[in-house]
């Protein structure tokens, strides 16, 4: 029983650490968005798998002191996309960029309390955790130098046209990808600060390494 528990338990923490993992890599070519659609899909799913792994470990409280702030800002998002010109752009992001509409903060919502969940029930989760984050981000960062030495270099993983030559990375705006890589560099610089061990410190250093060269080739954010 015990051992059935701990599994249920490490369930959220895998679901968020292969969220960090898969998410940037999601794409669905075909799309009119082929980019940010399919990821904020895919984080959905993995968000729903942490959901049922924290209910079935006992759904322990993941207050964060953040409710009331998150649930005013939600509501206010919500109110305003029912009055927008283009209720249909406000809650789906205008042309279908969800990152910048209420599906893109229910998402960033999600991600906060899955983060939330994995912490309470499964020590050791915030560690493994940020190496997820740092480990997915760094070959991030190395595609987005790619696209930055390559000017030939097209398709899918190509340089955004009119940005400048700045690195797209695989969510085909340069701010867009700068922000996940903004929001992966302190998860990377945590892990090198704190990384013991030669290997694993190297390790840690060029992830860190990798996701600010990206950052700077996707021009900042």
């Amino acid at each position: 029983m015990g051992t059935s528990l701990s599994r249920v338990s490490n369930g959220v923490l895998w679901a968020a650490c292969a969220a960090a993992a898969l998410v940037p890599w999601t794409l669905a070519p075909g799309l009119r968005d082929a980019w940010v659609l399919p990821k904020c899909a895919a984080a959905g799913a993995f968000a729903a798998w942490g959901l049922a792994a924290w209910a079935a470990a006992g759904a322990p409280s993941l207050a964060l002191g953040l409710e009331a702030p998150v649930a005013a800002f939600l509501a206010a998002a919500c109110l305003a996309a029912l009055a927008a010109v283009d209720p249909s752009g406000a809650w789906l992001g205008p042309e279908f960029e969800p990152m910048a509409g209420i599906l893109g903060a229910a998402a960033a919502a999600a991600g906060l309390y899955l983060g939330a969940a994995a912490g309470r029930v499964r020590s050791g989760a915030a560690q493994i955790f940020t190496r997820a984050v740092a480990l997915a981000a760094a070959p991030m960062g190395v595609l987005a130098v790619a696209q930055v030495l390559s000017p030939e270099t097209s398709g899918w993983f190509g340089r955004g046209t009119g940005y400048l030559g700045r690195a797209v990375g695989t969510f085909g705006h340069p701010v867009a990808f700068g922000g996940y890589l903004a929001v992966a560099a302190p998860y990377a610089l945590s892990w090198a600060v704190a990384a013991k061990g030669r290997a694993t410190r190297a390790a840690a250093l060029a992830s860190l390494a990798a996701v600010a060269a990206g950052l700077a080739a996707a021009g900042g954010v």
